[in-house]
């Protein structure tokens, strides 16, 4: 592919390969100008490779390099051919980027990176974008439900995967008032055309984990060079409260949710608050109560097939044509989804899970839910698939044998330790304790029966892993 060449570098590297050119500007500190001419800078990012368990990333690492010229106008030519080089100049076929930042994500870096880094390489780039930053909970949702599609197609994070999830509620709930009852919700169609992008400064960053935006840098060059990929969701719906939530990272309950929301005090310690709470958690060694039922990924007439009558079947076809994302195979299921009775009366494809009792529950989108583990190894953003990964009651030993298979993606490899399946629609019915309590994507939800099923490609994430 095309690159920039240059003679006489004794230390430099001779050439900057088009993948790598993300922009360039015109250079604010001069000291050399007056005896070298005026100067401009490269902006690019070189690969680095490391192996973590059996996790191999690559990561991009931004660094800028001084040239000259013999006039100024020959400088902003110079950045002008740079933008073109590598795409992203005004006027490449885009349009602009809305960069949000949570400024009290995770520990409260975000305002110090994006000064520091970000800022500087998107204006190198030419991308056109604006810059907003949340007062508040609800605002990231808020500037997401009220997206300027004829304007925005890209929606840059700075937080974590609760800032995530918030922006997405407001996306797709918001633009297309996707009310809580048992119908499927339109939303509008342009927002498949925003692609997302994380740039990961929350606690856990298990969905920019997922993409490969394993740090700040790497996220930003996925966003420079317009690297975009389709990523599942999952509608989840509750009876009881009339709500809907789309998923992008996981639900839980028992030790993972416990670990998470019980150590919503300790954010400022980033990943490590996991390490802590999981330790405890396995110490305590408590399982909790619900009723399961799942669709197997293979199984129910193809995926989201309802394995119904033809004439149910061109309904929901007819439903996908009109733009409503229905969920037939909880559609199916509908008239007894707040009976009692409900897991006595599953049809096929439907499975219950037994015993009842759990210490791990995960049903997960994605295959890190933190930057520091691999639990849905066979899984991808975008494989139209869940990973349900749970336990009965183990020992402490086999916890904390999981605890490593977690963390070197193996959790399907050992059966006697943990139950792997992939699926495609669950339900979930908690027993009455005061223990129980949901994770969703990180956030506390409600507590009653969940029904969901997965949206394979509904979203588009600005993602270093195509």
């Amino acid at each position: 592919g095309a690159c920039l060449t240059w003679g006489g570098a004794l230390v430099l590297p001779m050439s900057i390969a088009a993948d790598e050119l993300l922009g360039a500007r015109l250079s604010s500190a001069s000291t050399a100008a007056s005896t070298a001419g005026v100067a401009f800078e490269v902006v690019y990012a070189v690969e680095r490779s490391e192996e973590k368990g059996r996790v191999g990333r690559r990561r991009r690492v931004v660094t800028s390099r001084p040239f000259f010229c013999g006039s100024s106008a020959q400088a902003e030519q110079c950045v002008e051919a740079v933008r073109c080089a590598c795409g992203t100049g005004a006027g490449r076929g885009r349009k602009a980027t809305l960069v949000v930042l949570n400024p009290v994500s995770g520990k409260g870096r975000g305002r110090e990176v994006w000064n520091s880094r970000m800022k500087g390489v998107l204006e190198a780039s030419g991308v056109d974008f604006e810059f907003r930053e949340t007062r508040g909970a609800g605002d990231a949702a808020t500037m997401a439900r009220d997206l300027d599609f004829d304007r925005f197609d890209g929606l840059v994070l700075i937080g974590g995967d609760g800032t995530l999830h918030e922006c997405l509620q407001g996306l797709f709930l918001g633009a297309g008032g996707g009310g809580g009852g048992g119908e499927g919700f339109t939303p509008d169609p342009r927002v498949r055309e925003v692609a997302i992008g994380m740039v990961p400064l929350g606690s856990g960053n298990g969905f920019a984990c997922s993409c490969g935006a394993w740090d700040p840098d790497t996220a930003l060059w996925a966003v420079v060079k317009n690297r975009r990929r389709p990523f599942d969701l999952t509608q989840l719906r509750q009876p009881s409260s009339g709500k809907r939530w789309l998923m992008c990272l996981d639900l839980t309950f028992g030790f993972v949710a416990n670990l998470d929301l019980d150590t919503e005090h300790l954010r400022w310690m980033g990943h490590a608050r996991f390490e802590l709470g999981g330790v405890w958690q396995i110490l305590k060694g408590r399982t909790t109560k619900a009723d399961v039922a799942f669709v197997l990924a293979d199984d129910g007439g193809g995926h989201g097939g309802s394995g119904g009558a033809p004439a149910e079947v061109a309904m929901e076809a007819k439903k996908e044509e009109e733009g409503v994302l229905a969920c037939p195979l909880l559609d199916a299921i509908e008239g007894s989804a707040r009976s009692a009775s409900l897991f006595d009366d599953l049809p096929a494809p439907w499975t219950v899970m037994s015993p009842s009792n759990f210490q791990i529950f995960v049903v997960s989108n994605t295959p890190c839910i933190s930057m520091g583990d691999r639990i849905a190894p066979t899984i991808t953003v975008s494989s139209g698939s869940l990973a349900l990964i749970s336990t009965h009651r183990n020992s402490r030993l086999d916890n904390l044998a999981l605890m490593d298979m977690i963390a070197k993606g193996t959790t399907h490899e050992n059966p006697r330790v943990v139950s792997y399946r992939e699926i495609k629609a669950f339900v979930i019915d908690p027993k009455k304790g005061k223990r129980f309590q949901y994770s969703l994507d990180g956030e506390r939800i409600p507590n009653g029966r969940i029904l969901a099923q997965v949206h394979p490609g509904l979203a588009t994430a600005f993602s270093p892993i195509l």
